[in-house]
């Protein structure tokens, strides 16, 4: 397993272009719109500061992101071995939980590279057409 977090991997690659042009090859029927928002939300990424948890995310802590193959998951760091039976869904977690969180995929996986990481979790970041602000709003309003 290769271990590393979302800032590394886009400070390993400073040029947006490279990752909105691979984006683009991962996912053809993206949409002009989603293309142009990518770059802003790269931007955005790069700005924001990963923070570990709060009284809504405390589970947060103690979980990693998993990639395999074109899919991101949370996993529990304490269900690593059990990967089946532990991975949750993170779509509508504000993203500066995700900064801080650890990435795990296995390094050997000729299928996936350091870019592909980057592209797929915001690829799950932004699922249903979610930002940042939202995400972050939405985890205002729950209870906890």
């Amino acid at each position: 397993m290769n271990y590393t977090s979302i800032p590394e991997l886009l400070a390993a690659c400073p040029d947006t272009n490279i990752i909105v042009e691979r984006f683009k090859q991962i996912h053809p029927d993206m949409c002009e719109k989603y293309v142009k928002r990518l770059y802003k939300i790269v931007d955005h990424l790069r700005c924001l500061k990963p923070k570990n948890s709060s009284k809504n995310y405390s589970d947060i802590s103690n979980m990693d992101l998993i990639v395999e193959g074109n899919s991101v998951s949370g996993i529990m760091k304490d269900d690593i071995e059990n990967v089946e039976d532990g991975l949750y869904s993170l779509k509508l977690v504000p993203w500066k939980y995700w900064l801080a969180m650890t990435v795990k995929y296995d390094k050997y996986d000729k299928t996936i590279n350091d870019l592909d990481v980057i592209i797929h979790c915001i690829w799950e970041m932004t699922f249903m057409g979610c930002d940042d602000d939202y995400c972050s709003a939405r985890a205002g309003r729950k209870k906890g």
